[in-house]
């Protein structure tokens, strides 16, 4: 069982990086996605979704679909936020790289279009940027995966990361979909 969960996640992380290549075919797709998305949305969600199908930079605190029609979800990023080095998200990464000065939380929400099982989006499956477009560390300390994923449901979740250069903004790669947005204080 234990196996069948962990092909499941492998599988979705797969299609994910392919969905995020995209092409012709899989734009149409994603547009049946949204409309479905739209379906599965509560009264108290008024975000506008997109699905991100090209090399193109997304905002902060937006919707956006991910997946494909298997396995799909909405991923939004919430925010990024300057923290101090000794926070317990980054604080692995502070004491070990003394060359690291700048210390963020990155926080988002994917919520399931479609069962997706076991899957866990921990913040290492993203690249992340800072403003000289230099490769932040990501921190081992993490959210516990989420056990069993129904469609309709919401993981909220952050990760730390550790910069050499200390910038206003963040760049966070999956696969070709980049989102961009300042980091708060």
């Amino acid at each position: 069982m234990k196996q069948r969960l962990g092909l499941l996640g492998i599988l979705f992380i797969l299609s994910l990086v392919l969905f995020a290549c995209g092409n012709d075919e899989s734009a149409s797709k994603n547009k049946d996605t949204a409309s479905k998305t739209e379906e599965t949305q509560t009264e108290a969600e008024t975000t506008e979704q997109e699905s991100p199908t090209t090399n193109e930079d997304y905002t902060f605190g937006k919707d956006y679909d991910i997946g494909n029609e298997e396995l799909a979800a909405t991923l939004k990023i919430n925010y990024a936020k300057r923290v101090p080095s000794e926070t317990t998200d980054v604080v692995d990464l502070s004491s070990n790289y003394s060359e690291l000065k700048d210390f963020v939380i990155v926080d988002y929400t994917y919520t399931g279009l479609t069962d997706i099982g076991e899957f866990d989006l921990d913040g290492s499956n993203f690249t992340f940027l800072d403003s000289s477009d230099q490769t932040g560390l990501t921190s081992s300390n993490r959210a516990l995966p989420t056990k069993d994923i129904k469609k309709g449901q919401a993981v909220h979740t952050q990760i730390g990361v550790g910069f050499e250069n200390v910038g206003d903004t963040i760049t966070i790669k999956l696969g070709n979909v980049s989102f961009k947005g300042d980091i708060t204080k």
